[in-house]
């Protein structure tokens, strides 16, 4: 993955340990924007990009980029992964064609995962501060997400890997026209286009997002879900925050979740609920609310989850076709639809703000 994973910021060269170190200095300032440089008429040229990595291989500051190979072909037992990702590029709006672009490289990571939660942890997205390629971006998509087959599985499959007992659910991914039209979207190729967002969401981060004082961004608008001192940046390595990797993160912070809503519910008590309160999925069906700013679940986790995910839904929502609704279940509580609510004015106005601040070509 997106769902996904580890993250590599190799901008950032402080300790590993994330919940007992201080914040790492802050690094150097990006290169100069190379916006309208790298251009690629359609999915074919962007699979020049593209090949196919087998070795394990974690992004650090001045590496070179892994040794890897062309794209097997299709065949049984093979997926299509060239025409896939073809297809994730063709769906994008043309402002994501122009980042997708300006990657230097995309792997296919074929390195063996035993599981749903670690073939989506073998995604990550790449700023090299230290450019071994032009422009120092780099994006590696598991090749288990080729066995997800569609989005909303997808979306299910990431969810169930942050909430393991929720039984959260997606479904009927549409996109429907001013005049009402509705057409399935639910397909590999926009799990494929979210996946790739998230990463590249990952790398916007580090140059989008002012790194000593994030809070700053968007004029302070963005981040108003979370208390002022819960946005701090990112460890180096951003493990996917599964619940055992949550609680390793309190266990190092007394016990505590680092970083709290601003409203509730907070995610020490979906985690962990006291007798007597509301169950788990209650709280989950809470953050799903048209009161709520986040763009997913997932985003809710972590300020730097909640900037990710919210250009992942500024991409699904102005693809081509655009994501107009998907059904979230929460069992025992209700359904949610975050993007019907996003498209109603009114309902979403802090998702709005943020959408807006997001930008899709960077």
């Amino acid at each position: 993955m997106i769902r996904s994973a580890l993250f590599v910021a190799a901008a950032i060269l402080a300790a590993a340990t994330f919940a007992c170190t201080p914040p790492p200095p802050a690094p150097p300032p990006p290169p100069a924007p190379f916006a309208a440089a790298a251009t690629c008429p359609d999915g074919t040229s962007f699979l020049k990009s593209v090949s196919y990595l087998t070795t394990p291989f974690s992004p650090a500051p001045g590496l070179p980029l892994p040794p890897s190979g062309p794209l097997p072909a299709p065949g049984p037992g093979v997926p299509d992964y060239a025409g896939g990702l073809a297809a994730a590029f063709n769906a994008a709006s043309p402002a994501f064609q122009k980042t997708l672009c300006s990657l230097d490289a995309v792997f296919v990571n074929a390195v063996p995962c035993a599981n749903p939660a670690a073939c989506l942890a073998s995604s990550w997205g790449w700023w090299q501060s230290q450019p071994t390629t032009p422009h120092g971006r780099v994006v590696a998509l598991s090749a288990g997400l080729w066995n997800e087959p569609d989005y909303s599985h997808y979306e299910t499959d990431l969810t169930q890997s942050l909430l393991p007992t929720s039984g959260v659910s997606y479904a009927g991914a549409q996109s429907c026209s001013a005049a009402g039209v509705c057409r399935p979207i639910d397909n590999l190729a926009t799990a494929l286009l979210a996946a790739l967002a998230h990463e590249v969401g990952h790398i916007a981060w580090y140059q989008v997002v002012p790194y000593a004082q994030p809070t700053g961004f968007c004029s302070g608008k963005f981040f108003t879900g979370w208390r002022s001192n819960s946005v701090t940046p990112p460890p180096r390595w951003r493990d996917l925050l599964t619940l055992p990797a949550r609680d390793n993160i309190r266990h190092g912070n007394g016990g505590k979740w680092p970083y709290i809503h601003s409203q509730p519910p907070q995610l020490d008590s979906i985690d962990h609920p006291g007798p007597g309160g509301p169950g788990t999925n209650n709280l989950i069906y809470s953050l799903l609310g048209t009161g709520q700013p986040w763009a997913s679940l997932f985003a809710s986790i972590s300020p730097d989850e909640d900037f990710v995910e919210t250009y992942k839904f500024a991409v699904l929502t102005t693809a081509n076709p655009p994501l107009t609704a998907v059904t979230i279940t929460v069992p025992g509580a209700g359904a949610a639809d975050i993007v019907q609510d996003y498209l109603v004015p009114g309902r979403k106005p802090s998702l709005v703000t943020k959408v807006g601040c997001v930008p899709v070509a960077f």
